[in-house]
């Protein structure tokens, strides 16, 4: 597209909008009109284009809760984090929190060498960390993102994440795979090829 036409089209543009200019249609001319850069930025910039007003939310249907943010301090001992967190997740219940937000891997120490010592099998039941946040969540009527947890599956460390209803059942689940079980599985191939 030629410059004498792009210039034209945003000359249209504007002229649509414009209340005090009359719309001149593109189709009454029969070759582009040159228009000095300036006039164009003149039209372009025009105060009489309006934005309409922000939406707002219907208030019928809003309701307000509380959502708590936890942050813990992580020891290596996994019971300790267990009941540090309950009690920081029942604070934030007591204070009217709906919705608790718990840290990434808040159940041990996050480092990847030790983190399959500390992987728990959400599948198979085996898991203190989920068991405690669905006992409060149902306890409490509240629902609970899990932060996330060391998880192991299928012979894999997984960052895992799991969402507590107010029932106490797992609503969703998310799993990342951890460098750790990467390594791990390397490190079984290595042997293997031994």
């Amino acid at each position: 597209m030629s410059d004498k036409l792009f210039s034209l089209t945003l000359l249209s543009a504007q002229l649509v909008n414009s209340p005090s200019l009359p719309f001149v249609p593109l189709q009454k001319f029969r070759s582009p009109i040159a228009l000095p850069p300036s006039r164009i930025i003149d039209l372009t910039m025009a105060q009489t284009s309006v934005s309409p007003p922000p939406l707002r939310p219907s208030k019928a249907n809003t309701h307000k809760y509380k959502v708590a943010l936890c942050q813990l301090l992580v020891s290596p001992d996994r019971e300790e984090n267990i009941a540090r967190a309950r009690s920081r997740i029942e604070a934030a219940a007591d204070a009217g929190a709906m919705l608790i937000v718990m840290p990434e891997i808040w159940s041990c120490p996050y480092s990847l060498e030790i983190l399959a010592s500390y992987a728990e099998d959400i599948d198979g039941g085996v898991s203190p960390s989920i068991s405690m946040l669905s006992e409060v969540a149902a306890a409490r009527k509240i629902t609970i993102v899990g932060g996330s947890i060391p998880e192991k599956a299928s012979g894999k460390v997984f960052n895992t994440c799991c969402v507590i209803g107010p029932d106490g059942q797992i609503l969703a689940k998310h799993r990342k795979e951890t460098s750790s079980s990467r390594s791990l599985i390397h490190s079984q191939v290595d042997r293997n090829l031994q």
